[in-house]
């Protein structure tokens, strides 16, 4: 178990919001046109980064330590969502 400082999680939530917001709009564009065929991939990708990002947030409002994972999950994601 990790405690993450103020600036590290800064920075996670912030790529959170940024993955999410280019997942949305990714989303929007592709249901635009008619390819949808990563759209449930893309999903369960969203709901995951959620979950972990509801992870580290709850950790850090009851002053507990985190286990880096969700924190490495994050990243994760944001790096294979690049791709599309």
């Amino acid at each position: 178990m990790v405690r993450l400082n103020q600036s590290l999680m800064r920075d996670i939530f912030a790529k959170a919001r940024m993955v999410k917001e280019g997942i949305t709009s990714a989303i929007s564009s592709k249901c635009r046109i008619g390819d949808t065929t990563d759209y449930q991939e893309v999903i369960k990708i969203l709901n995951t980064l959620q979950t972990n990002a509801a992870v580290l947030q709850e950790n850090r409002k009851r002053g507990k330590a985190s286990h880096n994972v969700q924190a490495t999950n994050i990243e994760d994601t944001a790096k294979y969502l690049s791709r599309f």
